[in-house]
């Protein structure tokens, strides 16, 4: 199963965490088979938030580690899509259906104070 880009960050986490990860019996090569777009998930992640992404050519449970390291201390990034990340669009978090941000959320694109 591919990821899709239209998924949460947060939907990611969750596929990856599920063993069976929709009919991927294989484990670590399922994985391996999606570094790609996880290396660009994480390079994303680094853009916005304006740090270093893992190296080209990393290991798969690298680069899992540090998409769920930044999500853990920026929760605000589980609202946005893999395409948000991978294409560079939208830096505001998905709004709240009275469009204001989501209750949690937070601009991942301002300066720290």
């Amino acid at each position: 199963m591919p990821l899709e880009s239209e998924w949460t960050i947060a939907r990611v986490i969750d596929w990856l965490a599920d063993d069976d990860r929709g009919g991927d019996t294989d484990g670590h090569d399922a994985l391996d088979a999606h570094r790609d777009t996880l290396g660009a998930i994480d390079a994303g992640i680094a853009r916005r938030l304006r740090q270093p992404a893992c190296p080209p050519g990393a290991r798969t449970a690298m680069l899992v580690r540090s998409i769920t390291t930044a999500t853990r201390r920026h929760p605000a990034l589980c609202t946005l899509t893999v395409a948000d990340l991978v294409s560079g669009t939208p830096v505001e978090p998905r709004q709240s259906g009275n469009g204001t941000p989501a209750a949690g959320t937070r601009n991942l694109s301002a300066s720290p104070a």
